[in-house]
């Protein structure tokens, strides 16, 4: 992973994967996002290559295509 940390805060997963906290606190409900890990009671943190894998994911199987048309 060269210079990524290990883990990432709420604020810095949000700034990487460009959603809100809401956002992705439902898309962890519903499964659809990887879920933090408790470091200790008050500390909660995402898994850097688990988020970067999402977002992998998502830039290649979830293009927007629009129709010819549309973009006229």
């Amino acid at each position: 992973m060269g210079d990524l940390p290990l883990f990432m805060s709420w604020p810095k997963t949000q700034e990487v994967v460009d959603l809100d906290r809401r956002t992705i606190k439902s898309m962890i409900a519903s499964g659809d996002f990887p879920a933090p890990v408790q470091l200790t009671p008050c500390r909660e943190r995402f898994q850097t290559d688990e988020v970067l894998a999402w977002l992998v994911d998502r830039l290649k199987n979830h293009r927007v295509s629009y129709p010819e048309a549309a973009c006229a």
